[in-house]
């Protein structure tokens, strides 16, 4: 028997519950506007996406991190890793143009690309720097 409270789960469960039931009854109730068969297509590809590409994609780097990176900067580089993947995803749509108009030019009206690889570096210096400065204390703190 656990010691701790079930409460968290069914409160979170029947929250949950709420609102995806509140989705689904705003989606078909504007269905003209919101197109269900479109969404229900976009969600059944976008799982099918994230369970045959994405995730082996990330349990295969993971696993690359663990077997080959050096165990100080293992934590670092996981986690530049899934901020740039993050980063990548957010950034998809605008880099594909999704919801550009022709005629309408103030609609996706930036170079995407570039601030795309402005803010993956800007990572991946921060991730530098924390291992350098991890490094740098450890050595300062005599257990390095």
């Amino acid at each position: 028997m656990t010691d701790h409270p079930r409460w968290p789960v069914v409160v979170g469960s029947l929250t949950g519950a709420g609102l995806a039931g509140f989705g689904v009854h705003t989606l078909l109730a504007h269905a003209s506007d919101t197109r269900p068969v479109v969404v229900v297509r976009w969600v059944i590809g976008l799982a099918l996406v994230h369970d045959l590409v994405l995730a082996p994609i990330v349990l295969l780097v993971a696993t690359a991190v663990h077997r080959w990176a050096p165990r100080p900067v293992r934590a670092v580089l996981a986690g530049v890793l899934v901020v740039t993947g993050v980063l990548v995803l957010e950034a998809w749509p605008a880099l594909r143009g999704y919801g550009r108009i022709r005629d309408n030019p103030t609609v996706l009206p930036r170079n995407y690309a570039v601030g795309l690889g402005v803010a993956v570096a800007v990572v991946w210096l921060a991730g530098l720097a924390l291992v350098g400065a991890r490094a740098r204390w450890r050595r300062f703190d005599g257990n390095g």
